[in-house]
């Protein structure tokens, strides 16, 4: 009975696994952004700076906020170990790419021929226009 349950089994490798989930995370986070159902903390602050900074996409400020987040950790620890702390960079830069892959695949995910929320200015874009003076 044993061996026909293991027989069954799906059997995946990590790797499969972290770019399948990665993949539908940052469609979850692109969906989430172009609906304006709002982001959670770790991700609306690099939101907030793509809207802002018009050089920067959604998916580049996220890995540019990681990568601050990543100099603070280090100075932090006080001691860098490359090979560890580089896989969790590394794993913001792959989020980010993908991010802005599903932005440019899906039309619907992007701000710039579909505004999200209303008219473009959704409950963050309110926040960013009152808090966030404009950049010279």
């Amino acid at each position: 009975m044993r061996e026909l349950a293991d027989k069954r089994k799906i059997r995946l490798s990590d790797e499969t696994v972290y770019i399948l989930g990665a993949l539908l995370l940052s469609l979850a986070t692109a969906m989430l952004s172009a609906a304006d159902f709002g982001l959670s903390v770790i991700v609306s602050s690099a939101y907030l700076v793509s809207l802002r900074a018009p050089l920067l996409t959604f998916g580049r400020a996220e890995y540019l906020v990681q990568g601050i987040l990543f100099c603070i950790f280090c100075i932090i620890m006080k001691q860098v170990r490359l090979l560890l702390y580089f896989g969790a960079f590394l794993s913001g830069l792959i989020y980010g790419l993908m991010l802005d892959l599903w932005k440019m695949a899906v039309p619907q995910f992007n701000p710039d021929i579909h505004p999200s929320g209303d008219a473009g200015h959704g409950v963050l874009q309110r926040a960013a226009d009152r808090r966030i003076q404009p950049m010279v």
